[in-house]
């Protein structure tokens, strides 16, 4: 799995040709196709492929390291891939970590991570999300199907009894954002860890087409929302984190010029409950790499914080509904913020 730098920068070197595809004597209307296809048709053929070919999955499972793999039905009928690692402790079942790839990634991206929390005694599952490796979907929507695409494989291998409860939820940028929407639609979710998480759809979408002008980002986005039929409202880690019941840690680089720190401290503000925000100061994004225990460690960090189960767990309709107002940098808000400046 230590194929992923390769294959990141891969994917970085399909960013810059669709960026600079931008220019050129494309039309107005063929620019604006492709910011709108910037927003929510990534690039995620070249992870994909490279998971595909370079992964000896049979291989995995043969070594006991995979339990097993599936498609389970997500939302609006589409499939979504995934892998599963069993506990594999002698210790009993301490529940289910679900695992959120960053944007142009896959499943295989978090493995390492998946195997050490497998070897402390939970059960994982890692997800392709929509429009990544072997899952459905052509669309990214930020969030605003995806947290409903994890909720129904949720649903469905919590109901055969394949995996336990407590449920946690994890994942790194893309990834963590889906991980706040999704825990706020799901009370069965008893904490997030959030590693790099942009903060809205309309807020990424403007950072992605940093060269564009306002008005052009604004078209961008309509069109893209009406492609791909998603309300950008409705794709907010801001909104969510203001939403959820369960613990909440985020974790950033201090350094990263792809998600802006500041990001996480205006989720952190909308949060109320248990919560921290770890702060790295010699980081980039992409901090997770090579951080296996770490980032465990942070699970734990969550369960701990999250206690006992004191509350029936319930689910809300996919209609984008919100219990409450959320403002992104609530005044007068507190955080925990701890800096970290190792692993170890």
């Amino acid at each position: 799995m230590r194929t992923r730098q390769v294959i990141a920068a891969a994917a970085g070197l399909t960013v810059a040709g669709a960026l600079l595809s931008l220019g050129g004597c494309a039309t107005e209307d063929e620019k604006l196709r492709q910011r709108t296809d910037s927003i929510i048709q990534p690039a995620a053929l070249p992870y994909a492929l490279t998971q595909l070919l370079m992964v000896d999955v049979a291989g995995l499972k043969r070594e006991g390291r995979l339990t097993a793999e599936m498609r389970l039905d997500g939302y609006e009928g589409r499939k979504i891939a995934l892998w599963l690692l069993a506990p594999r402790g002698d210790a009993g079942p301490k529940g289910t970590i679900v695992l959120l790839h960053p944007l142009l990634a896959g499943k295989s991206w978090l493995f390492d991570h998946a195997e050490v929390l497998a070897e402390r005694g939970w059960y994982v599952v890692l997800p392709d999300l929509p429009a990544h490796g072997m899952s459905d979907g052509p669309y990214v929507t930020w969030g605003a199907k995806e947290k409903y695409d994890i909720r129904a494989v949720v649903d469905a291998l919590l109901s055969d009894g394949t995996i336990r409860r407590p449920l946690y939820v994890g994942g790194v940028s893309l990834g963590a954002m889906v991980a706040i929407q999704y825990a706020a639609v799901d009370d069965r979710c008893r904490g997030v860890l959030a590693v790099a998480p942009p903060i809205d759809c309309a807020t990424i979408a403007r950072r992605i087409l940093l060269l564009d002008s306002e008005a052009e980002c604004n078209a961008a986005l309509a069109r893209a929302a009406e492609k791909a039929d998603f309300d950008p409202r409705d794709a907010s880690a801001g909104r969510a984190a203001a939403e959820l019941d369960c613990p909440l840690i985020l974790a950033h680089g201090l350094l990263d010029s792809v998600v802006p720190y500041e990001w996480s401290e205006r989720i952190i503000a909308a949060h109320e409950g248990p919560e921290r925000l770890v702060t790295l100061p010699l980081d980039g994004h992409a901090l997770e790499v090579g951080r296996d225990e770490w980032l465990a460690d942070r699970i734990e960090e969550l369960a701990a914080l999250a206690g006992p189960a004191t509350r029936p767990a319930t689910t809300r309709p996919a209609t984008g509904a919100k219990r409450g107002t959320a403002t992104h940098a609530a005044a007068g808000a507190t955080f925990d913020r701890q800096d970290e400046t190792s692993w170890h």
